[in-house]
């Protein structure tokens, strides 16, 4: 493992108060994970928007070039990859209520917390 990336290690249970169970870990997959989840943040800032629909988050993120989910459709099969590949870093899609109906989606502040649980982690990292 490489610097950041070592956050579970150094971190791991310490994060939300979750359970011991609900451990970060990091490997091969860490890097397109943390681009995946700082391409989402911006994607929220961009539509000023608090929550997403899991399909128009897909949307948004297969507009992006150069990225592993460049091109990935929206249907469900992408739906269950995108859940799968943040399920790490402890963000989970949920029934939220857009307007007068519910879909799957993401809220805002669940990604922003992954992004604070990785910058407390890398602070502890850089401590002598």
């Amino acid at each position: 493992m490489s610097g950041e990336y070592e956050l579970s290690a150094k971190c791991g249970t310490a994060w939300d108060n979750n359970p011991p169970n609900n451990t970060v870990e990091f490997n091969a997959e860490s890097n397109d994970r943390v681009l995946l989840e700082d391409d989402a943040i911006e994607i929220f800032r961009r539509r000023s928007a608090d929550r997403i629909k899991t399909y128009d988050l897909i949307g948004d993120l297969s507009a992006i070039p150069n990225r592993p989910w460049s091109g990935m459709s929206t249907d469900l099969r992408s739906a269950h990859r995108l859940a799968r590949l943040l399920r790490p870093s402890l963000i989970r899609p949920t029934a939220i209520k857009f307007g007068s109906r519910t879909a799957k989606g993401y809220y805002r502040r669940s990604f922003e917390r992954a992004l604070q649980r990785r910058s407390v982690c890398r602070q502890q990292l850089d401590r002598p």
